[in-house]
């Protein structure tokens, strides 16, 4: 295989990762926004009449369910792409005292995060 052949392939892998999480978000906020829109629809549908047959209950768990949406969107980034992944990984899995693991130390960028303030601290000393 060609190195220009090996290129396109590993561009063409990351187009589909990028289509893939492209389509996941769109999925799931039509999922989450639907039962609110069909809610409203009800309302604009029923008059806003006295007797009108949305409960309050169904208009708050519905807003609640599209609004989770936005909390829903940092998890996929996180799931879908490995650089966010790596780097979550390597800040959660520091050993005690802020002290990297062996992965994290290795790698190129380290979060600003995971210098630990004790040795900041003694080189100041």
């Amino acid at each position: 295989m060609s190195k220009a052949s090996t290129r396109r392939l590993a561009r063409d892998t990351r187009d589909f990762k990028v289509v893939k999480t492209l389509v996941l978000i769109v999925v799931l906020f039509v999922i989450m926004w639907t039962p609110i829109f069909s809610v409203f629809v009800a309302i604009q549908l029923d008059g806003m009449a006295e007797n009108m047959e949305v409960s309050s209950q169904a208009l708050i768990v519905t807003l609640c369910i599209a609004l989770c949406n936005a909390c829903a969107n940092p998890f996929i980034y996180g799931i879908m792409n490995t650089k966010i992944k790596n780097a979550i990984t390597s800040c959660l899995c520091k050993k005690k005292r802020g002290i990297l693991s062996d992965e994290a130390r290795n790698s190129a960028t380290v979060p600003i995060s995971a210098i630990s303030y004790h040795s900041h601290n003694s080189s100041n000393s």
